[in-house]
């Protein structure tokens, strides 16, 4: 979750029913995690600064893949609207920079 901004706080309960919080200087994320598979998924609904009135369910899935991993996350929106208001809000700024650095990442053997 690294960006240009550093977070201050990160703390997960990585169990179904457990909950996560990311906290930036400006903003936080927030919710409940409800499907922990480790290490190959986990489904937790995201809300933006405590509103737990909206925010997508997100899926994130991982399959090796020779000598990788292959991340795939879905967010998924209650409606179409909702979801055009969170890229109006700019919740998309800077994934590109965000997946591209764990694109970048190698480990070491």
């Amino acid at each position: 979750m690294a960006s240009r901004d550093t977070m201050t706080r990160c703390e997960v309960d990585l169990r179904p029913g457990g909950s996560f919080l990311y906290e930036w200087p400006e903003f936080f994320f927030s919710g409940p995690i409800l499907v922990v598979d480790a290490p190959h998924r986990m489904v937790h609904v995201e809300h933006f600064n405590g509103d737990t009135s909206s925010g997508p369910t997100v899926t994130t899935d991982l399959v090796a893949r020779a000598t990788g991993t292959r991340m795939t996350m879905t967010m998924r929106y209650a409606d179409a609207e909702a979801r055009a208001a969170a890229i109006e809000l700019g919740f998309t700024d800077g994934l590109d920079e965000v997946f591209g650095r764990l694109e970048a990442l190698t480990i070491a053997e």
